[in-house]
């Protein structure tokens, strides 16, 4: 699996390279796009924990109705938009570590 995972990680790389270029303008561009990825990423983990509280809570009850089966939906379409924004990070860590385009110079 973690093979898998490589291959779609490095996939996702190169598609990004080819839409957005190799590198980075700079460093705050680098930034800002990981910082927004890693926000979206703790937005559906956030979902995910607030969604087993409401889970626990209807087993606890005993509700294991419709309710209980959408939930478990949402719950695993945030893990999916998580693990997709991670991945997102992923990539974009991958790129800035190749440099930037425009590198601050040494006396800045």
């Amino acid at each position: 699996m973690n093979e898998e995972i490589r291959k779609l990680l490095d996939e996702a790389l190169e598609e990004e390279r080819k839409e957005n270029g190799k590198r980075f303008s700079t460093h705050y561009e680098a930034h800002a796009r990981i910082r927004e990825q890693v926000e979206d990423a703790m937005d559906n983990v956030s979902d995910v924990a607030n969604g087993m509280s409401a889970l626990w809570s209807m087993l606890k009850a005993g509700r294991i109705d419709k309710d209980y089966a959408e939930m478990i939906m949402n719950i695993r379409s945030a893990a999916y938009l998580g693990a997709c924004d991670l991945v997102r990070v992923y990539m974009l860590c991958e790129k800035l570590d190749g440099g930037v385009v425009h590198e601050p110079r040494k006396d800045e």
